[in-house]
């Protein structure tokens, strides 16, 4: 697989490279070990490092991307068919292994740039053989144009950690072309995030035109998402269909709507099965006997939130509603985040016995600053990586609930900037809320802008971990430097990505990010 594509046929190449190394890992799982992460790998390096994500028809950068170029419907297939494949390849892998916060970071991100490939592939015009499918979805047949939503992608991207800069800049990328469409009022299709039964919608219109074109029965009837003949005559609706199921099915937060992980997961079982019930679709997957019924929507009763919750929300730290400052203030007993400790008492004989006591590690003082901190997310994380950079306080790293707490302040990306909202506030505070939001996360947008306060905290917060090292692996310190070294080689890296893309030596990313230079 080529480190970066220029053309449609290198990204073409690229796809099937990446569908045969998932294969032939997949067939060899007796002697090859952990399949699941070295296929879930792969995916992830072609789809985030080595394709771009297609650009809207309103990006300047759009006449010079690779699936903006001519093409004929075989190809169009092949991709396709291509992005289907290498799409239950990572839904048998991912599912396979045991959910946390960076690998839902990975579960959400690269089905949405498969579907934004399959995307743009059905709205392109095959110079040879026009698909009157792809036809009909961009409108030229009928007049209507259809559109993707993208659900609950921008909400629940907001508070998963993402310590992989090339990641945020994919997850940028598809809202960007989705979020085109969006505004131009396409109609959108296949938003099975709204209902818990998969109900049908505005695709049944979709395919109602080509079935009255083509003069087929019972127009826009749902079984022709199902199967049959128009599925039979014109293929790319089934890749198209399964994938954009796909993108809305890993948005889900309904524990119960995935498969038990740490089993082998293999593509075979990842196919699915369509078929119709009163109510709406019934999506079927073998990921384990019996059938798997799936959706995208939480089961009734369950609120469509987020997987994992952010560990920096002051209202959950304090048990009391938190929106500013003041809110603050009026609090009287704040988290003091204790830990426990293992002490030597003497019991009522005199002998020495160790007894587990627990000890808060931060003051009503402190805690009040850094719950402060939290009300501001715009402005936090500099603001809280300083707080732990003194002598005293990163003692508190010995807190689990705070190094949560340190790890989704510096690596969630937060709500996404549209563009073309890149506006100065004018009032503080400001009512316009979204306009405090950055287009590729909270700690790009404070290295290209104000770098010098996060790297020079992040740098004496390393020099004080390394201070606390006695020597041996024994000591109470131990979590703190391990945890602290972790925390500045992730941070590291997002600055390296920074000098590589501004100094256009980026193995892969060539094209500029919006709204963004490196000073």
């Amino acid at each position: 697989i080529k480190q970066s594509v220029s053309t449609f046929e290198e990204a073409l190449t690229a796809l099937r490279w990446c569908d045969k190394m998932c294969t032939l890992t997949a067939v060899q799982g007796h002697c090859v070990k952990n399949i699941s992460f070295l296929k879930v790998a792969v995916i992830q390096h072609t789809f985030v490092h080595v394709l771009p994500v297609p650009k809207s028809p309103d990006s300047k950068d759009y006449d010079s991307c690779v699936w903006n170029q001519p093409v004929v419907y075989g190809r169009q297939l092949d991709v396709l068919f291509l992005c289907q494949r290498l799409i239950e390849h990572f839904t048998a892998s991912v599912l396979s292994l045991k959910n946390n916060r960076p690998l839902d970071a990975v579960r959400i991100i690269i089905p949405a740039c498969i579907t934004a490939i399959a995307d743009a592939m059905m709205r392109k015009e095959a110079t040879d053989d026009p698909s009157e499918l792809c036809q009909h979805l961009m409108g030229k047949r009928g007049g209507t144009r259809y559109g993707l939503s993208t659900g609950m992608l921008a909400p629940q991207t907001e508070t998963i950690e993402v310590h992989t800069p090339e990641l945020n800049i994919a997850r940028t990328a598809v809202l960007d072309y989705f979020t085109y469409q969006k505004e131009r009022k396409y109609i959108q299709i296949m938003k099975w995030e709204d209902s818990h039964t998969n109900k049908w919608g505005n695709e049944l219109n979709w395919l109602a035109g080509l079935c009255k074109e083509w003069a087929f029965p019972e127009a826009g009837h749902p079984k022709y998402l199902c199967g049959g003949l128009i599925i039979k005559n014109w293929p790319e609706l089934a890749c198209y269909r399964d994938i954009a199921f796909y993108f809305k099915y890993f948005l889900n937060t309904d524990p119960v709507a995935f498969p038990p992980s740490g089993r082998n997961y293999v593509q075979a079982q990842a196919q699915l099965r369509w078929g119709l019930s009163p109510k709406g679709f019934v999506v079927i997957s073998t990921l384990i006997p019996p059938k798997f019924p799936m959706f995208c929507r939480p089961r009734p009763g369950i609120p469509f939130g987020h997987r994992f919750e952010t560990f920096a929300d002051p209202s959950k730290l304090t048990g009391h509603t938190v929106n500013t400052e003041d809110d603050v203030l009026h609090i009287k007993n704040l988290p003091g985040f204790p830990v426990t400790e293992t002490r030597k008492i003497k019991d009522e004989k005199g002998n020495w016995k160790e007894t587990k006591v627990p000890r808060v590690v931060i003051g009503q003082k402190d805690s009040e600053l850094l719950m402060s901190y939290l009300t501001v997310p715009y402005m936090r994380v500099p603001l809280v990586i300083s707080f732990f950079a003194t002598e005293d306080r990163i003692h508190a790293l010995r807190s689990k609930e705070l190094r949560n707490l340190l790890d989704s302040v510096m690596f969630e990306p937060g709500a996404y900037l549209p563009m073309g909202l890149n506006q100065e506030p004018k009032f503080v505070p400001t009512v316009k809320s979204e306009l405090l939001a950055t287009p590729y996360g909270l700690l790009i947008n404070e290295i290209h802008r104000s770098p010098d306060a996060v790297l020079q905290s992040v740098h004496k917060l390393l020099e004080l971990a390394l201070d606390l090292d006695t020597g041996t692996f024994k000591s109470s310190t131990v979590d703190i430097i391990l945890y602290v070294v972790r925390l500045c080689c992730r941070v590291e890296n997002y600055v390296d990505f920074m000098i590589q893309l501004e100094t256009k030596t980026h193995e892969c990313i060539r094209t500029p990010l919006r709204d963004v230079k490196v000073t």
